[in-house]
C-alpha cells in the first residue's frame, strides 16, 4: 500500500469554489498556492515570506489540515488595530486548536 502525501497547502484548486468565513468584518481563508499567485508573476519574492514557505515545505500533521490566514479586514474605525493580524496564520479559534 502506497501513501501519498498531499501539501498541507494547495497547490491547485481545480473544479472547487474558494472557501471563506467572516467573523465581525474579518475574512478567513484556507492559504492555497493560486492565492499567493495573486501576488504576480514573482510571487514567491513578492508574497508574505512566512506564508511562501509554509506553502513550499510543510506536510499536514494530520487529515483535513489547513492553514487558515487573516486575508482581509473590513475596515471599521474602531477595528483599525486589527490590521496588525493581517496575514497572520490561524492557530486557535475558541478551544478548538488547528
Amino acid at each position: 500500500m502506497e501513501l501519498m502525501l498531499q501539501p498541507l497547502v494547495p497547490v491547485h484548486q481545480f473544479d472547487k469554489l474558494p472557501s471563506y468565513f467572516i467573523f465581525a468584518g474579518l475574512v478567513f481563508v484556507p492559504l492555497t498556492q493560486p492565492y499567493l499567485h495573486e501576488y504576480g508573476e514573482d510571487w514567491y519574492n513578492n508574497s508574505p515570506r512566512r506564508l511562501c514557505e509554509r506553502a513550499l515545505r510543510e506536510l499536514p500533521r494530520k487529515a483535513g489540515e489547513q492553514l487558515v490566514i487573516l486575508s482581509q479586514v473590513f475596515l471599521i474605525l474602531p477595528l483599525l488595530w486589527l490590521l496588525l493580524f493581517l496575514f497572520c496564520i490561524l492557530l486557535l479559534v475558541g478551544t478548538f486548536r488547528f
